[in-house]
């Protein structure tokens, strides 16, 4: 894997106004990375790094201790994130992604042990996406514009839907998030 520095990074090419990150690199020497970076598959980043908003990382990335994420960020399978990450506002996680220790989500609290993280998407008149995390301090949720508690979802979704087919679908959700998370021995 080679390893570049930061010249080189600040060197590789824009198309289309993302800077295109080749895939099988060491971008541990990196600590600072522009705002629509695009990552292939198989990187690998060193501690107290950030990015900025709308990266994409390919499958089977992994992240050491203190990695920091902005909003939009967005990961393929099998990303692996090291302890102290910190992820932002509207990050997306692809399949078997795992995050270690002492992980936040959004700056809400640390992750319980465990998968810490379950989404559903499709759903809702708009086909949103719902992204539910179990936190040390509660379970909480993101879908659209609303974030908050999974108490506040309920209460939310029964006031924008009342008892429509979106409403028995998120209550559906809320369910399921329930389930896993109590299967998960966070609760």
């Amino acid at each position: 894997m080679k390893q570049i520095t930061q010249e080189e990074f600040n060197n590789l090419p824009i198309i289309n106004d993302i800077k295109q990150c080749p895939g099988h690199t060491d971008y541990s020497q990196i600590n600072i990375f522009d705002e629509r970076c695009s990552f292939d598959e198989r990187c690998s980043f060193g501690e107290s790094c950030s990015f900025d908003e709308r990266c994409s990382f390919g499958e089977s990335c992994s992240f050491g201790k203190s990695c920091s994420f902005d909003e939009r960020c967005s990961f393929g399978e099998s990303c692996s994130f090291g302890e102290r990450c910190s992820f932002g506002k509207s990050c997306s996680f692809g399949e078997r992604c795992s995050f270690g220790k002492s992980c936040s989500f959004e700056h809400k609290g640390k992750a319980k042990a465990g998968y810490p993280l379950v989404t559903f998407g499709g759903f809702g008149s708009n086909n949103r996406t719902t992204y539910a995390f179990n936190l040390e301090s509660g379970i909480y949720i993101r879908c659209g514009c609303f974030s908050g508690t999974l108490t506040e979802f309920v209460a939310q979704v029964k006031k924008t839907h009342n008892t429509n087919e979106y409403a028995k679908d998120y209550l559906l959700i809320v369910k399921l998030i329930k389930q896993r998370f109590a299967e998960n021995k966070g609760e």
